[in-house]
């Protein structure tokens, strides 16, 4: 029986982008065969506001999976994922998400434009709050 992968993140912070990129290539690697194309990775930054970004991007064929890091011990709020909302209108993206430490941010949440004027305005999207640990199970072996 192999062992199972390790995934760790730091209690103040994550692993920098590459790092977390190869871990995510490393371990999707073996589920390769269920899949056509190799998924890549990447990340996003708005081109008007730098400050808006995601911190992954999968992508698979012609279908992307963002994924916004937010490891802190604090609650999370849409507000605090403007960068991944963002993302997810101007792709036609309808699915992303957060990956947070408090179990208690589990769940899937409704999105709202993060167009300024539109903030009110619902997106045919969801965004699935995961806690690390549970991430790292669903990655692992």
């Amino acid at each position: 029986m192999a062992a199972p992968r390790k995934c760790r993140f730091e209690r103040n912070g994550y692993p920098s982008l590459p790092q977390f990129s190869q871990t995510l290539q490393k371990q999707s690697a073996g589920y390769t065969r269920f899949y056509p194309d190799q998924p890549t990775f990447s990340y996003w930054q708005d081109k008007k506001n730098r400050d808006l970004e995601v911190d992954l991007i999968a992508e698979a064929g012609d279908r992307l999976v963002p994924f916004e890091v937010k490891y802190q011990d604090t609650a999370t709020s849409p507000k605090k994922f403007k960068g991944l909302r963002l993302f997810l209108e101007e792709k036609k993206v309808t699915q992303g998400y957060v990956v947070t430490q408090r179990w208690e941010d589990f769940g899937v949440i409704e999105t709202f434009s993060a167009r300024t004027g539109r903030e009110r305005e619902h997106l045919d999207a969801k965004i699935l709050v995961i806690p690390a640990p549970l991430a790292c199970f669903w990655l692992s072996d």
